[in-house]
């Protein structure tokens, strides 16, 4: 692991619990640092450590400023991929369907700016027996659906969802009971 990989760490977590992150080290690859943090979805989170940091301290004017534009789409785009969720989540409760947020949906909840905690995906618990009708709901509302082998993908525009009828995928043993026990709880 290079001093780069280790500050993308220190910045990714100064984000997380809103500190104030360390400085660079000396040779800090800033351009490298931009990549991953693009590459791994982290761009809107790096950047709100490396906004804290003194002018002195950060990467150069140019950079900076790409990263801090691309940063602010990313929040945007978050705010607007969250909308679209609670609106297609209220859809399917409005039916009676009671369906399960897993993984990204409530970590962003414990981030300082919830927005800086983007996703390429929802990812969705619902029972067996509801999945035909939410995967209406998402055809009605301009989704394409795919059946997957774990329960259906749907997909528009730049919003994706993957709902699952069971943690057989995430979980090898005793899936049943952990999709039970999250799924009633």
């Amino acid at each position: 692991m290079t001093n780069s990989d280790k500050y993308i760490v220190e910045l990714s977590r100064a984000a997380i619990f809103d500190d104030m992150p360390p400085e660079p080290y000396e040779n800090t690859d800033w351009p490298y640092i931009y990549e991953k943090s693009n590459d791994q979805n982290m761009t809107a989170l790096i950047f709100t450590a490396i906004n804290k940091l003194p002018g002195d301290k950060r990467p150069d004017e140019q950079l900076y400023n790409k990263w801090r534009k691309k940063a602010f789409r990313k929040i945007a785009f978050a705010g607007k991929q969250f909308n679209e969720f609670r609106s297609m989540s209220k859809k399917v409760f409005d039916e009676n369907i009671k369906i399960v947020g897993l993984k990204g949906i409530h970590i962003r909840n414990f981030y300082p700016t919830p927005e800086i905690r983007t996703m390429a995906d929802y990812d969705i618990l619902a029972k067996e027996k509801d999945i035909e009708r939410i995967e209406e709901i998402f055809c009605e509302n301009g989704y394409e659906v795919k059946k997957d082998i774990y329960g259906i993908i749907a997909g528009k525009e730049n919003s994706y969802w993957e709902i699952f009828t069971s943690l057989k995928e995430e979980f090898a043993q005793e899936a049943e009971m952990y999709s039970d026990m999250i799924y009633d709880n």
